[in-house]
């Protein structure tokens, strides 16, 4: 498993747990008060003291801020002085993990009461890779409401047990040892959580939908940062994309819709990104969601920007990997 950078420190508020139930692992970069709200939301979750919470903090810089964490929360924060994509921050957690389950969520993101226990409860059972319901944080501007009808609403309903092509890692569990015989996440900016359950899917290892393991993410308001992370997670689709040909991912559990965005890739059609992903929104408005209706027509021209972003960074960043692919023979 890849780590690519040792902690240069190691804080605990609370004394480490001898035998957890689960090891919760959160990378973060960025200022303490990102964290310190994931982290308070920590507090109310069930199971959550009988666990251990590993913070990743990359790009800490000797004798900045520490991070403040609840009392009677049993965190460890590992400071690295090397900033760390968010797959490899992952890959360093897990690497001091003591429980034989990963829970894995991220700083701007807050926890359910039973976001854990529903985590453990499947994989207890006969799960080995699951994820559930991520919805919005409150008080969210147009851009942040269209960054998560782009990138989570998918995740708003689904049937408990359903097999999924793939999650984000920001709510995802997984036995230790289907994590460590992948070798962990990828250094990829973006999409790593993609191509991990790509991998996963290959192996006949399902991803498995969780309706109790529910989470909050608080989107990008600004934007600037908006159109960056789309851009970000277009090249990520593209660059993923090209890996899965190479690597024959692609077999016959891939779902119809993904099959459909890989055409997309390979193809001159880019902007086909843009209807194939509003259909998808279109679909759960059908299913007779209320709020994501009203979203979606509140911020319909938000979500056609950054659907445009993202399928011209798709095809950009998978027409570059594959030449360089070319290149390399």
């Amino acid at each position: 498993m890849t780590t690519l950078a040792e902690p240069v420190a190691v804080a605990s508020r609370e004394p480490a747990v001898a035998s957890p139930c689960a090891s919760v692992i959160i990378p973060h970069i960025g200022p303490p008060s990102d964290i310190e709200r994931c982290l308070r939301s920590l507090t109310e979750v069930d199971a959550i003291r009988s666990s251990e919470v590993i913070v990743v903090h990359s790009g800490a810089l000797p004798g900045a801020t520490a991070i403040h964490t609840p009392p009677g929360l049993p965190v460890r924060v590992l400071y690295v002085e090397e900033p760390l994509v968010s797959g490899l921050a992952r890959n360093l957690g897990a690497a001091h993990a003591h429980s034989k389950y990963l829970v894995f969520l991220d700083a701007d993101c807050t926890a359910g009461r039973r976001w854990l226990l529903a985590h453990l409860d499947a994989l207890s059972v006969d799960a080995r890779v699951t994820t559930g319901p991520v919805l919005p944080g409150p008080t969210q501007g147009p851009w942040g409401i269209a960054e998560y009808l782009i990138e989570f609403a998918y995740l708003r309903r689904r049937p408990w047990g359903r097999n999924m092509v793939s999650g984000p890692a920001c709510n995802m569990a997984i036995t230790r040892a289907d994590f460590e015989r992948l070798g962990g996440f990828s250094s990829l900016r973006a999409g790593q959580d993609l191509l991990l359950h790509l991998q996963l899917r290959a192996r006949a290892v399902p991803l498995t939908y969780v309706p109790g393991a529910l989470m909050y993410h608080w989107c990008r308001e600004e934007s600037a940062a908006f159109g960056r992370h789309r851009e970000a997670i277009g090249a990520g689709l593209g660059v993923v994309t090209r890996i899965a040909e190479r690597e024959a991912l692609l077999g016959p559990w891939i779902s119809a819709e993904y099959r459909f965005l890989h055409w997309i890739a390979g193809s001159p059609f880019s902007a086909l990104l843009v209807p194939s992903k509003l259909w998808r929104l279109f679909t759960l408005v059908l299913r007779g969601d209320g709020w994501l209706t009203l979203a979606l027509l509140r911020t319909f021209p938000h979500v056609l920007i950054g659907l445009a972003i993202e399928a011209r960074a798709c095809r950009h960043a998978y027409v570059n990997a594959t030449s360089n692919a070319d290149d390399r023979r």
